[in-house]
């Protein structure tokens, strides 16, 4: 089964010299049944031992690969080679480990690290199987071949689902991706409103301050002093409300790259963005009021209070 492709099934698994699996709660791993050159051709590393070989058949001994995460978790400080553990009830047969390889993304949302057993195919065959073939070129350019190559050999056999493993993992992952679409259309929604609101409420601060403009300009302040205590003041309430809600917001990054696969936790382009817009909303609202009040004379603002 390719990554990111259900298991071919979850079993029991009883490690040899350990004391019986609760029935009622049973450790279970991840179970794939492979043939041999699988990871040669998905390029998935073998860390100890050695990958499945042909003579691995219905007549040799049984034997398995284990994920790191397996062989941690029943062999933690110990080499897992020539390990037995068997799958199943007791009537199950005791598979040998002979290898032990890097840990896969198998379930992008919930599963990370999760112990699996690569099993021959011939010693453990399944209904139905998934053909990987790897290419240097484009792989779209592959599927009518594979097709005929699949014809040629069975023209009765159906094949469905030919398409490159980009496309597998994007369909694999099509609810997360409508998901984020989703996220991406109220997070927009919500940076307009935030700019909107920040306009609003500087612009509304800084016009209450026409009386104290109006007598700042009477006692010889300059244009650019009123223009700079404003802004600064405005700019000092907003870099304020960033910092709380960068704080926030990157605290809801780290929980959702801990449950999301490839999850960015601080995203320092789309935070950037946000953040000049939001500096520059409130900037533009000082602004533009100030320069309002500092265009009324300073005696007429004076008699309007």
């Amino acid at each position: 089964m390719l990554p990111g492709r259900p298991a071919s099934a979850s079993r029991p698994i009883q490690v040899e010299g350990e004391p019986a699996f609760d029935r009622s709660n049973p450790p279970a791993v991840d179970l794939r049944t492979i043939s041999p050159g699988y990871f040669e051709t998905m390029r998935l590393p073998i860390i100890a031992g050695r990958a499945l070989a042909a003579s691995d058949d219905e007549n040799a001994h049984p034997v398995a690969l284990v994920s790191r995460s397996l062989a941690r978790r029943y062999w933690p400080g110990r080499d897992p080679l020539g390990r037995r553990f068997r799958l199943g009830d007791e009537k199950a047969p005791w598979i040998t480990v002979v290898g032990v390889s890097g840990d896969v993304i198998h379930h992008w949302a919930s599963r990370r690290n999760y112990p699996t057993c690569y099993r021959p195919y011939a010693q453990d065959p399944r209904p139905d199987i998934a053909v990987a073939l790897r290419t240097a070129g484009d792989p779209e350019a592959l599927i009518t071949t594979a097709r005929l190559a699949i014809a040629g050999v069975d023209p009765y056999q159906p094949a469905y689902e030919v398409w490159s493993m980009r496309r597998a993992i994007s369909i694999s992952t099509i609810g997360i991706q409508y998901v984020a679409a989703i996220m991406a259309v109220f997070g927009g929604l919500a940076l307009v409103l935030a700019i909107s609101g920040v306009y609003g409420v500087m612009s509304y601060r800084v016009s209450l301050r026409t009386l104290e403009i109006g007598v700042r300009v009477a006692l010889g302040a300059s244009v650019g002093d009123v223009l700079h205590l404003t802004m600064a003041q405005a700019l000092k309430l907003t870099a304020a409300g960033l910092l709380i809600g960068g704080g926030l917001g990157l605290a809801l990054g780290r929980a959702l790259s801990s449950m999301l696969i490839g999850a960015i936790a601080l995203d320092v382009p789309t935070l950037a963005m946000a953040t000049g817009l939001l500096a520059a909303t409130a900037a533009l609202a000082a602004y533009v009021p100030a320069r309002r009040a500092l265009a009324v004379d300073p005696a007429r603002a004076l008699r309007s209070e």
